[in-house]
């Protein structure tokens, strides 16, 4: 224990503290800075050396998976035949068109219960894709529906 200036009894940190002459760093602090400053330079220098030149990017880019129509089948495919009903088991797809996504597409979704439904579907730039114009298949009949499907995730070109 140490006196203060005014005779009364000093104890615990603010003792310690004021042992330190004015202008000293503790060195708890610098322990704290030290390593800190450590981190950062090394976190910059790293994340700079992983940066790249964006190379990778255009590569993938150049060599896009084209859009297949089994590529479309397959997203397709996870379509309910109603709402909440079950997925399809298979589905074939065909492209209609010229451009570079091929719209319109025709759909066929066979779904567990025997049940074949075609959709002309449509793909946008983004990925996502709507179906209309429903045609049911079942026991050797076509019947015209209203169904509609919508989904995301095609990989496009």
């Amino acid at each position: 224990m140490d006196r203060s200036p005014r005779g009364r009894v000093r104890s615990g940190w603010k003792a310690a503290y004021d042992a330190y002459p004015v202008g000293v760093v503790s060195l708890p602090r610098t322990s704290l800075l030290v390593p800190l400053l450590v981190v950062g330079v090394v976190s910059f220098v790293f994340v700079r050396l992983e940066q790249g030149e964006g190379s990778t990017f255009v590569i993938n880019q150049r060599h896009a998976e084209a859009l297949t129509a089994a590529g479309v089948a397959r997203i397709v495919k996870a379509a309910p035949e109603n709402v909440g009903g079950p997925r399809g088991i298979r589905a074939s797809c065909m492209p209609l068109g010229k451009g570079e996504l091929g719209n319109p597409w025709r759909c066929s979704i066979s779904y567990p219960l025997g049940r074949q439904i075609d959709y002309l579907v449509q793909i946008r730039l983004n990925g996502s894709y709507s179906g209309s114009d429903q045609v049911i298949r079942e026991h050797g009949q076509n019947v015209p529906g209203s169904g509609q499907i919508s989904g995301c995730c095609i990989v496009v070109p």
